[in-house]
């Protein structure tokens, strides 16, 4: 009699985070709808020339900067009409040491809401998913026949081996104006890096395996050797 034994494995790691999504808001606001307009558009393309040298300088540092959003508010107070424009801009840095340089340089003013995104790299990602995956199937093979042995049964087979299910730990940060505190040149903020977060990676796998007493294994084994061993010519196993 076959008994099938369902089992979950895992595997975890830890690796430090090689990729960072800066996320941050260029915004105004003014009495005049013409000038607050205009002053955010000029301080947009004054940044994105700036992401754009920068990626010309360490083209491996980050990648092409994007423009998400673009919100226009208008309202009414006690003085009279006043306007509002933003806009969020994303680019994904490599080198935590050229973000934290250009993070720090920029104008308190206008560059608000930095948020960072620590994530993996699709190459360490791949790489650790597949590493993980084997030792999820490991350690599902490991507690089957834990429990196969308690109900005195052995594994004869496996019957079913799901996709891996992949998770990782979310890791955000936020950098208020503190951060640039006491950095006002750029002697002071060589000294200064953003360190990025530990990233903690976790694989489950669901395995079925087939188990059998071992007496009626050992049995059906030594009677297809017998056969087998008395056939002539070809396999047992052959149609």
């Amino acid at each position: 009699m076959v008994t099938d034994i369902s089992v979950y494995g895992c595997a975890r790691d830890s690796r430090v985070a090689d990729r960072a999504q800066l996320r941050f808001q260029v915004s105004r606001w003014g009495r005049e709808w013409d000038t607050t307009h205009e002053t955010v558009k000029v301080a947009i393309a004054s940044i994105m020339e700036e992401l754009d040298r920068l990626l010309l300088d360490h083209p491996r540092a980050l990648g092409e900067p994007s423009i998400a959003q673009v919100c226009q508010k208008s309202w009414i107070d006690d003085i009279g009409g006043a306007y509002s424009e933003s806009a969020d801009i994303t680019v994904v840095f490599n080198d935590f040491q050229v973000m934290t340089a250009w993070i720090l340089m920029q104008p308190n003013e206008m560059f608000r809401n930095h948020t960072i995104e620590w994530s993996l790299s699709q190459a360490v990602r791949a790489e650790m998913s597949i590493a993980l995956s084997v030792q999820a199937v490991r350690d599902a093979r490991r507690k089957a026949e834990i429990f196969a042995t308690a109900a005195g049964l052995m594994i004869t087979g496996l019957q079913i081996l799901e996709d891996p299910c992949i998770q990782e730990s979310e890791q955000n940060g936020f950098l208020g104006m503190a951060d640039q505190a006491g950095a006002t040149d750029e002697s002071s903020i060589s000294e200064i890096v953003i360190a990025p977060t530990t990233i903690a990676t976790e694989v489950r796998i669901a395995a079925h395996f087939a188990a059998e007493p071992e007496s009626e294994h050992t049995a059906y084994t030594q009677s297809a050797q017998f056969v087998q061993a008395h056939r002539p010519g070809g396999s047992f196993f052959d149609s």
